[in-house]
Parts: C-alpha cells; sequence; structure tokens
C-alpha cells in the first residue's frame, strides 16, 4: 500500500540505520480511526512484535506470514517482511489519512511527455521500496487504460444509439427523393443539363456532402462537450463557410431555363440524401465494430521494473561531499587554532599585568593605613 509509512530503523535499539533496514510492511490494514497513528514493529530473530502509543503489544508473528488483530475491537491485519537473520531491529510503522496518502503519492509522481505531440507519456515515481514503487506505477497505468475502454465504450454506445434513431428517416428521406425525381422526369419535357449546369450540381453536391460530414460531426460533439468547447465552435464555423459557399452557387443556379431549375434541385436531394444515408450507415458499422472490440484509446508501451540501484543518495556523491567537508574543516581548525591560542594568550598577558597593579595598590594602601 502506497498509504503505509515506514520510518528509519534502529538497531539494538539505540544504532540509526535509515530506510535500508531491509523489512517490507506489504500490508496494514488499520480501522479508519487508527490512520494517521504511529506503531513501532520490533523485529529479532525472524520474529515480530507490534506495539501502539502507549507501548502495549498489539500482534506478534513470523516474518512473511499474515496476522489478524484487533485494534479497540476493529479488525487489523499486518504482512511483514525481511531477512529471518535480521538483528534487533525497531521502527516505526504508520497507515496515512487517505488525503494526505494522495498528496504524498502526487508530490512523488513525475509525468512528462518525453518529445512534443508524440502522445507518448513517461511516469515515475520515488519510492523507499522499489518494488512497491514499480507496483504502483503498473497499477496506476492499468487503472487509467481500464477507465479509458470504459469511457470509450459508453460514449461509442451513446453515438451508435443516436445514429441508429437517424437511419430509418435518413431512408426514408432517400426513397422519397428518388420517388419524387422519378415523378418530375416523367412530366417535364426539360433539356438535358448543360455542362456548367452539371459542374454546379456537383460542386453544390459537394459542398452539401462536406455540411453533411460536419453536421455528423457536431452531432457527436454535441454528445460528448458543451457548447463552449473549442472543437465545436470550430465545427460551427467551417458549417458557416460552407453554407457561404452554398448561397453563392445559388445565385448562380437562377441563370439556368425553370425547368431545369425545377429539377437540379430534386436530384441534388437524391445525391445528398444517399450521400448522407451511406455516410452515417458506415460510420454505424464503424461505431458498432469499435464497440464490440473494446480497444482502449490508451495503452501500457513498457511495464515498469523493480529498480536495482538506488537513484539516491549516491554514495559517491555523499562520500565526495564529506570528504570536502572534512578537508574544509581541517583548513579551518589550521587557521582558527593559532588565532585562539594567539588570542588567549594575549587576554592572560593583559590580564596578569593588571592583576599586579591592583596588588600594588592594595599593598600601599595597606602601608597608608598601618
Amino acid at each position: 500500500g502506497a498509504d503505509v509509512t515506514v520510518g528509519n530503523a534502529r538497531r539494538y535499539g539505540f544504532l540509526p540505520v535509515g530506510a535500508r533496514h531491509g523489512l517490507q510492511v506489504v500490508r496494514f490494514d488499520v480501522p479508519d480511526s487508527q490512520r494517521g497513528n504511529d506503531f513501532d514493529l520490533l523485529v529479532a530473530d525472524g520474529q515480530w512484535e507490534l506495539l501502539d502509543e502507549a507501548g502495549l503489544s498489539l500482534a506478534k508473528g513470523a516474518l512473511g506470514a499474515p496476522v489478524r488483530f484487533t485494534i479497540g475491537g476493529e479488525p487489523a491485519s499486518i504482512v511483514v517482511r525481511g531477512e529471518t537473520d535480521l538483528p534487533n531491529t525497531s521502527v516505526t510503522v504508520r497507515r496515512e489519512l487517505l488525503l494526505k496518502a494522495h498528496e504524498n503519492v502526487l508530490q512523488r509522481l513525475r509525468m512528462f511527455e518525453p518529445s512534443r505531440d508524440s502522445n507518448v507519456v513517461r511516469i515515475s515515481i520515488e519510492d523507499t521500496q522499489p518494488a512497491r514503487a514499480a507496483a504502483l506505477l503498473n497499477g496506476l497505468v492499468a487503472n487509467y487504460v481500464d477507465h479509458a475502454v470504459k469511457r470509450r465504450s459508453v460514449e461509442s454506445a451513446k453515438a451508435l444509439a443516436f445514429l441508429e434513431d437517424q437511419l430509418p428517416a435518413l431512408k426514408a428521406r432517400v426513397a422519397a427523393a428518388e420517388d419524387l425525381l422519378r415523378e418530375q422526369q416523367s412530366r417535364s419535357s426539360a433539356a438535358p443539363f448543360s455542362t456548367e449546369a452539371e459542374a454546379l450540381l456537383r460542386q453544390r453536391t459537394e459542398l452539401e456532402r462536406q455540411q453533411v460530414d460536419l453536421r455528423v460531426k457536431r452531432d457527436e460533439l454535441a454528445q460528448k462537450v458543451t457548447g463552449q468547447h473549442p472543437d465545436l465552435a470550430a465545427v460551427n464555423a467551417q458549417l458557416a463557410t460552407v453554407q457561404r459557399a452554398l448561397n453563392t452557387l445559388q445565385n448562380n443556379v437562377r441563370r439556368f431555363p425553370a425547368q431545369q431549375r425545377d429539377l437540379m434541385p430534386l436530384q441534388r436531394e437524391v445525391q445528398i440524401s444517399t450521400q448522407l444515408y451511406t455516410a452515417m450507415l458506415t460510420h454505424v458499422q464503424q461505431l458498432r465494430v469499435q464497440t464490440a472490440s473494446g480497444l482502449p484509446s490508451a495503452r501500457q508501451i513498457d511495464v515498469a521494473a523493480v529498480p536495482d540501484e538506488p537513484v539516491r543518495p549516491r554514495a559517491a556523491a555523499v562520500l565526495s561531499i564529506g570528504a570536502g567537508l572534512g578537508l574544509v574543516l581541517a583548513l579551518a581548525s589550521v587557521l582558527v587554532v593559532p588565532i585562539m591560542l594567539w588570542f588567549t594568550e594575549f587576554v592572560a598577558r593583559y590580564t596578569r599585568r593588571g592583576f599586579r597593579d591592583l596588588q600594588k595598590q592594595l599593598g600601599a594602601l595597606n602601608g597608608v593605613m598601618e
């Protein structure tokens, strides 16, 4: 548990050994009322004993074996691991409050992107127990990937339900447009479309296809974000641009004969309705595959491994700094000690001279009094 804190150890009750004591408190479950309280763990000859703040024994057991006990009538448990030949060692064990435990993890957790727009995030954490650090990172990533899968499944299910509700209406729209076009063609004797008219029709069809795609994208975003989201605002701006281009084409269409103008909207409606229905049907199929596959939007590239060497403190650096400080203190002592001796002699000399003058004055005074 990341919320379990093991303090520095002492050997034989007085010799400090720091955090590298060879003990691991794998699990320490206590009632919520005991979170934040310190407990003393004494280890000797492969056995351990847990004491409360008052020094009363709460539990005893062997290293590596789980033990259940009670604190104030409430259940608790602990698992302590370590070498069976460890000498007499005492450490302080505490299970932190949840809020403080989360803050401690966030302070030790580091996340960064190796390169810009790489969509890769590196995560690292510092901990006194290497195995716990690796387990914490792997658990954090696994939870994030699982959450991403569930969130994407929910979003896909919402989008799929929305699009499936629109499919019957679109299919009926395509059929009605085709029937209306056939009926109008059978009653009209209009001349075939000119090259310019066909180009305008194709251009308008392309613009309306873009409009359809943007509307589908806008509807999908509306299911996920609020109306003030930048992505939704960008799609609405693109829709406005396409609409202005369509208005310009509509003014150019008015130059053609009336019969052709009457058929052009019907032909365009058939094309647009068919493209819209086809695009939405394709998107529905993609969403169905995506929902069924359950592929996550994020995945773990590398598994966090247990480090072999500590990142700090570095023995070489500590020894170098210690040697440097010792040299500085030695040089300081070489300079300071002579100065102290000279000052002591100076004070003693003037003190003796003053004392002799005082004795002379006292002798003279004594002679006068006699």
